[in-house]
């Protein structure tokens, strides 16, 4: 738009230097109705005369003469004059056409980057809550596991490895779920802040998000959540379940906990096993800031170990436990793509 101003102040700089020519005005060219200039009608200043010896004479009337080459001058200084603002109309008419189209094609741009923009913002949120409710069934799972593991070693039992494995497992989903959620989150803003930038009434886009940190888990497994329970953004388990195992969260982050417990599972208890596990400081394993799964006795996991049954026997996992959580893993998530 600056462009376009300046060029018309431009322009309108070089008609002023003559205001009008020969009757045209120069200043308003573009916006009148130009009407070329007469041919003048010239006065006959030949004077035909008969001397005494009957021979014809020819003379000039000068004055004549002249009066008709004033009007000869005034016709070409007015048509120099209509020639000029014929071709200054032009260059404003061309100017405001040309204008004209950059604007058009301008504005079809930022409505083109706009659209654009908009359609990305609004596959990244559904992304961003897709993934995070992957995060709170897994994460939960996690929780459910993990206590449950904890529960199989009291009293000097052998404890059962394969529950370890389990809550690891899930827990490396949740991290990796998280992480897909928060990239989703950042791209939505960044995309939410470009259609900002080319609309006239702007977006409020809220605050940059806070990337998501693994080692958070299990107190935030994922973007925006400040509670003691697995859950991005709801932060708790208690924001999603009474203490009496009564929904009180959304639907499907509900149904997201409920369809990675093991069948037949008491929600009530579940819920307490799995809030004891966020409030515990004596978890099985802890997630650094890079998502890998640190068990007390040092052993590293992480998201990929848990890709396939053959990832999982290469990490060092039983072929029966591979198989079993494997099974646990599809029918919480629907497969898993590391």
């Amino acid at each position: 738009m600056m462009r376009f101003i300046f060029l018309g102040l431009v322009l309108m700089g070089q008609f002023s230097l003559a205001q009008t020519c020969g009757g045209y005005s120069m200043v308003n060219a573009a916006n009148t109705q130009l009407v070329a200039p007469t041919p003048p009608a010239y006065e006959t200043c030949e004077r035909r005369t008969t001397d005494q010896d009957g021979n014809q004479v020819v003379t000039i009337d000068q004055l004549c003469q002249a009066r008709n080459q004033e009007k000869e001058r005034t016709f070409s200084f007015q048509t120099s004059c209509f020639n000029q603002a014929t071709q200054m109309q032009q260059q404003v008419q061309q100017a405001a056409a040309t204008a004209e189209q950059q604007r058009l094609a301008t504005l079809a741009q930022q409505t083109s980057v706009k659209a654009a923009a908009e359609t990305a913002e609004a596959k990244n949120k559904e992304g961003s809550q897709i993934y995070q409710l992957a995060a709170i069934g897994c994460g939960g799972a996690a929780a459910y596991y993990g206590m449950a593991f904890g529960a199989s070693c009291s009293g000097g039992a052998t404890c059962q490895m394969g529950l370890l494995y389990k809550s690891l497992a899930f827990a490396a989903l949740a991290v990796l779920a998280s992480q897909q959620a928060s990239s989703h989150d950042q791209v939505a803003h960044s995309a939410c802040e470009t259609a900002g930038k080319v609309s006239s009434a702007g977006s409020d886009c809220g605050a940059q998000p806070t990337p998501y940190n693994p080692a958070t888990f299990p107190a935030t497994t994922g973007p925006g959540g400040t509670g003691t329970g697995p859950g991005p953004g709801t932060g708790t388990i208690g924001s999603i379940f009474d203490p009496n195992g009564k929904c009180i969260g959304s639907a499907a982050q509900c149904q997201a906990i409920i369809k990675s417990l093991p069948p037949g599972t008491n929600i009530k208890e579940g819920i307490k096993s799995i809030n004891s596990f966020a409030s515990s400081g004596n978890r099985p394993f802890k997630v650094d800031k890079d998502g890998n799964l640190i068990t007390k006795d040092g052993k590293k996991y992480n998201a990929k170990d848990f890709a396939s049954e053959q990832a999982m026997v290469a990490a060092g996992i039983s072929a029966a436990d591979a198989k079993s959580i494997m099974g646990d893993l599809n029918k919480a998530t629907g497969g898993f793509d590391a």
